[in-house]
């Protein structure tokens, strides 16, 4: 009986470690472990039990964060002490490692190492966060989409723009080969990053993109867009049709006097002569000089009477004298002088009203303007509570402003609104918009801290395959034996 155990337990532990081998290159091959262990903390306090802790580590082909591991908080052997296993696909993420404490993005990152044992003790602050975000997707673009006749060389540019503030890289391509035409460095955000195309032949139609790149390498690419070059090299084209009215078409309760403007372009580049006209008796109101190209042109209109409706319009002409005219617009001026007026209910929200797929955390940003000219002070606002997510001051009449809101939760609809308050203290509430977060959330690893479970069931599997030996030794031995 002693020989028949030892035979079992020498199968029983053979059979373990031949499982604890084989196991793990069988259910880690696209996924392998690391452990990360040690304590949170927020605010400079341990956290207390039961407090999630969750690793996120970026998709190489998206950029998108995405969770990797996600445990939760103790009391035992430390205050807020934590055991975090991560599984990782080397070739579809980057090894570096991001963590959460509840909502928080936590200060820290680590760096993923195979079957490693990291200790790092996570600290967060209430409002802040370190989650790295690609730059948006890059917009505006210029020739506009489907343009036709356009002047070779051909100037390309686009509007940029990156959530944590970076400055980008911006690459644009002829989209036919995805071969470089130009590289524009250093683009700052919220500007535009141009580049020129030469070689091309008249009368033709060309495909281009951009990608604009971070100092991190997380980059975005932009949409596919076509224009047409003239059909013969050289031909005169005037500037395109004065746009974009300020004060917008139709407007009312206008200040005295008022500043009226255009947008302005010219297909060869040409600085231009702009010139506003009163609509009832084509008489000039006044006229701007060498306007650059893709620039406002102003003038101011004086005299005018109190809640009386005027038109106008203008023309460009640039240095070949070839000229074009806008539309015919309209406004009411105030009815009182000096009445006071409150900003413009702020617009053009970011996030765009019920955007999906938003990563975290998000920045707000609304353009607002006064009729006054006055700077104001904007608040944004989580409509469910109405409860303050941030404030803008001293924000410049025409301008976009933005807050950063954070602790949002994954895969969640959220509504928003803000308000502009004057210098006189007059305010105007913009509409509620909403949008919803991105949803990145995956199974847990399955992995126990401390006693990896592949080893745990390939003892579990020997002991019971050992018991069936031994049970059907014991028979054989308890039966008659059968005499030769």
């Amino acid at each position: 009986m002693k020989r028949i155990l030892l035979r079992g337990l020498e199968s029983a532990i053979c059979l373990a470690l031949v499982l604890s081998l084989i196991l793990p290159a069988a259910v880690m091959a696209d996924a392998l472990p690391c452990n990360f262990v040690g304590t949170a903390r927020i605010d400079g306090e341990p956290v207390a039990d039961g407090i999630p802790i969750t690793a996120y580590a970026l998709k190489m082909a998206t950029a998108e964060m995405d969770e990797v591991g996600s445990t939760l908080t103790v009391s035992d052997p430390a205050a807020g002490f934590y055991e975090l296993v991560v599984e990782l696909d080397t070739a579809t993420h980057l090894p570096e490692i991001y963590f959460k404490i509840g909502n928080l993005w936590a200060n820290e990152t680590a760096t993923w190492v195979q079957y490693g044992l990291v200790g790092i003790n996570l600290t967060a602050t209430t409002g802040a966060s370190t989650t790295p975000q690609p730059p948006t997707t890059p917009g505006s673009p210029s020739p506009a989409d489907d343009a036709t006749s356009v002047t070779i060389p051909v100037t390309l540019s686009v509007l940029v723009s990156d959530p944590n503030g970076d400055t980008m890289t911006v690459t644009f391509y002829d989209a036919s080969d995805d071969s470089v035409i130009a590289t524009a460095s250093d683009v700052a955000s919220g500007s535009r990053a141009s580049v020129s195309w030469a070689g091309l032949e008249p009368g033709t139609q060309y495909n281009w993109y951009a990608t604009a790149c971070d100092d991190g390498a997380l980059c975005t690419t932009s949409a596919t867009w076509s224009f047409t070059t003239k059909t013969a090299a050289g031909e005169p084209t005037p500037p395109t049709a004065p746009s974009s009215p300020s004060p917008a078409d139709d407007a009312t309760n206008v200040t005295i006097p008022v500043t009226l403007s255009v947008l302005v372009s010219d297909p060869n580049g040409d600085a231009m002569t702009v010139t506003f006209y009163d609509a009832s008796d084509d008489s000039v109101i006044g006229t701007a000089s060498d306007v650059a190209s893709g620039s406002r042109a102003s003038v101011s209109w004086m005299g005018l009477d109190l809640g009386t409706q005027y038109s106008w319009y203008a023309t460009a002409c640039d240095d070949g004298a070839l000229c074009t005219t806008s539309a015919t617009w309209s406004f009411t001026t105030k009815t009182a002088a000096g009445e006071p007026t409150p900003p413009t209910a702020p617009s053009s929200p970011s996030p765009a009203d019920d955007a999906t797929n938003i990563t975290m955390p998000v920045t707000l940003s609304v353009l607002v303007s006064d009729p006054n000219g006055d700077a104001m002070t904007v608040t944004f606002y989580y409509a469910s509570d109405d409860s303050v997510i941030g404030t803008a001051s001293d924000v410049a009449s025409g301008s976009q402003v933005s807050v950063s809101w954070t602790g949002l939760e994954l895969g969640t609809q959220y509504s928003w609104y803000a308000t502009a308050c004057d210098a006189g203290a007059l305010c105007t509430t913009s509409a509620t918009w909403s949008f919803t977060t991105t949803l990145e959330s995956q199974p847990s690893c399955g992995v126990s801290v401390g006693f990896p479970w592949y080893i745990g069931g390939g003892i579990l599997l020997a002991l019971v395959v050992v018991a069936i030996v031994l049970v059907k030794r014991k028979r054989q031995s308890s039966e008659p034996h059968n005499a030769t």
